[in-house]
């Protein structure tokens, strides 16, 4: 899973949000969980090691270009654990910096700027980077990307002077292009490597001991429990009469369990579809490890929203351990194919556990199927 916040991560002093799905509301419902967690507040702020260098006997007079980190206002992590799954680490993840000049003078152009990080969580790509945190940013020119001994560099061109007194917001800030790597079954690895920041400044910087610094690049949080499931599902689709519109609404589903924690009984299996597309749903032929297991889900309640989404919710009566398998197919009571559809739902098959948002629960963007391929639909995602 190569999943990415698009403005978070590197030196920064203040985290984005975290954001919650919802189950109502009129889109997509919740399952739809994410592993990614938000950087506490002070999660950049102090440098574990700054790189020095001693400042030119030059900027005695106090006049000139003085090239410096400045925080990116944003931050973000990924959940990984210890290679044997004993501790749960928080992985910075390194999504941008400000290069800010607090000198008296303006910098000449030609700055670089080289960032490394542990190649087992993420690998570079790319820079791209503007003035003031704008949209259109521009890609850097890159004068080298390599990986090795687990760690991937990259440098960049700045190609733009850096105006004095520039700083988090009016600094030339710099987003980090990459994949990220550590996601299941890649997500156990031993102890991560340092992120590193250094800027290479032209001849003549005031003061060259800010021009680099290291952080931590995971934060130990707690004992490990990791658990997942993987959900598949088979889709078909629906067509309304005379051309005006189709869904799609899943026919069976497949549920694995990861481990190397069990999925503890009393787990949440919801399925939802558009309630104009299907005004019932079944759950039939439930299997455990290919043999018929009609009491290891259960079900639970029916539930629909505003008269368009319809939900049917199941529990799981035992625990699922690492490599069982959970099969069952899906049957419907149709809708009024004859109806002129609008603002039509996406359909969905989660397995959302016992605690939405679990920060144990490994491959967490794999534990729902999604299929939002519709037409006749105008706001609804």
């Amino acid at each position: 899973m190569t999943h990415h916040s698009a403005d978070s991560g590197a030196p920064s002093n203040e985290a984005t949000a975290p954001t919650t799905p919802t189950a109502r509301g009129g889109v997509l419902p919740a399952g739809r969980l994410s592993r990614r967690t938000v950087l506490a507040a002070a999660a950049w702020t102090t440098p574990v090691m700054v790189i020095s260098v001693a400042a030119p006997a030059a900027a005695a007079s106090g006049e000139g270009f003085d090239l410096t980190f400045d925080s990116y206002q944003a931050g973000d992590s990924l959940t990984v654990y210890s290679a044997d799954f004993s501790r749960r680490w928080e992985a910075g993840v390194p999504i941008g910096t400000v290069v800010s000049n607090h000198g008296t003078i303006a910098s000449p152009p030609g700055a670089t700027l080289t960032v490394s990080c542990d190649s087992r969580i993420f690998q570079f790509t790319g820079m791209r980077g503007d003035f003031g945190g704008g949209s259109g940013s521009d890609p850097l020119t890159i004068l080298s990307n390599t990986t090795s001994d687990n760690r991937s560099t990259i440098t960049g061109v700045i190609p733009y002077a850096i105006p004095a007194g520039t700083d988090s917001f009016t600094g030339f800030r710099v987003a980090m292009e990459f994949d990220t790597i550590a996601v299941y079954p890649n997500d156990a690895v031993q102890p991560i490597l340092n992120t590193t920041w250094v800027i290479g400044s032209p001849a003549g910087d005031l003061d060259t001991t800010n021009d680099a610094v290291s952080y931590p690049a995971y934060t130990d949080v707690a004992p490990g429990a990791a658990w997942g499931v993987l959900v598949d599902a088979v889709w078909e689709r629906v067509d309304f009469a005379g051309g005006t519109g189709y869904n799609h609404r899943a026919t069976s589903a497949t549920m694995t369990s990861t481990g190397p924690n069990p999925a503890v009984a009393g787990a949440e299996i919801q399925i939802l579809t558009d309630q104009r597309v299907s005004t019932a749903i079944s759950v039939d032929d439930i299997q455990l490890n290919g043999q018929p297991a009609g009491g290891a889900i259960v079900f639970d309640r029916d539930d629909t929203w505003f008269g368009q989404q319809i939900y049917k919710y199941y529990k799981t009566t035992v625990d699922l351990v690492e490599g069982d398998v959970v099969t069952f197919s899906l049957s419907y009571t149709d809708g009024n194919p004859t109806t002129v559809p609008d603002n039509l739902s996406g359909s969905q098959v989660n397995f959302n556990g016992i605690v939405l948002n679990d920060v144990n629960r490994r491959a967490t963007n794999r534990g729902f199927a999604s299929n939002t391929d519709r037409t006749g639909f105008e706001a609804t995602p």
